[in-house]
């Protein structure tokens, strides 16, 4: 089992592209930085993200809360 080589790499880099472009837009979505979207990359962050993302409140709700509370 050698070392990787250039295709190994491009192949890791594609699946982590192909990974994180539908992640970033999810999370935007929510009203969430899309940076957010690189911890789900990383195996022991990815857990603790998606947990934190579970339950915290989430932007888009704090901000569809004030504009239904606050009629002009």
């Amino acid at each position: 089992m050698g070392s990787f080589t250039i295709w190994h790499w491009v192949i890791v880099i594609v699946l982590v592209v192909v990974h994180l472009i539908p992640a970033a837009r999810i999370v935007h979505r929510i009203g969430i930085t899309r940076w957010y979207a690189v911890l789900l990359v990383l195996p022991l962050a990815s857990f603790v993200a998606l947990w934190v993302l579970a339950y915290m409140p989430w932007p888009i709700e704090k901000r569809t809360a004030r504009s239904t509370s606050n009629p002009h």
